[in-house]
């Protein structure tokens, strides 16, 4: 799956500046425009 690779690299490519509500917020942000399925196919990821 093409999304799925996709947010695996944005998230490799921040994770180390961010602490860990930033992190959850920028993967609530990353489900919400993902749309209906976003927060299955993140938390997948």
């Amino acid at each position: 799956m093409k999304i799925k690779k996709d947010i695996r690299s944005k998230y490799r490519g921040l994770q180390r500046m961010l602490n860990e509500r930033n992190k959850r917020l920028w993967a609530g942000a990353e489900a919400k425009v993902l749309g209906h399925g976003g927060i299955a196919m993140v938390a997948r990821a």
